[in-house]
């Protein structure tokens, strides 16, 4: 059975984030192709995900400010990611073969070490392999 399609404004959780469904995800990566009327997201769609506070003791900010001696409980974040897990490799997207995402992806942070899933894909009725 297929999952749901990635499109943009799609709402994200990261395990260090302090509230889940915190991230959204704006498709850089492609213009053109749309579904329910959003583009859809693809694999290369990692530097566009925005809006949360970090809990990690791994983030730059928190070893900073703490070794400063001050108190510190969350941090404002903007995950670092490098690439998507489980594209659906069997749909392309564009010229340039990128695969499109679907709710099953999922990526690291690398900044706080954070796993982020996708939580609305911000499709609802069309599904991808």
């Amino acid at each position: 059975m297929g999952k749901e399609v990635v499109c943009d404004g799609a709402k994200l959780t990261c395990s260090m984030g302090i509230a889940p469904m915190s991230l959204t995800l704006s498709v850089m990566s492609n213009p053109t192709v749309m579904v329910e009327n959003k583009k859809v997201a693809t694999e290369l769609d990692i530097a566009s995900v925005t809006g949360t506070m970090c809990k990690s003791t791994s983030h730059p900010i928190y070893i900073s400010t703490s070794a400063a001696g001050a108190p510190v409980m969350v941090n404002p974040c903007k995950p670092t990611i490098v690439s998507w897990e489980n594209p659906s490799k069997g749909v392309k997207i564009s010229m340039m073969g990128l695969a499109a995402l679907n709710k099953g992806s999922k990526c690291k942070c690398l900044l706080a070490n954070g796993n982020i899933t996708i939580g609305m894909p911000g499709s609802m009725k069309t599904k991808i392999n």
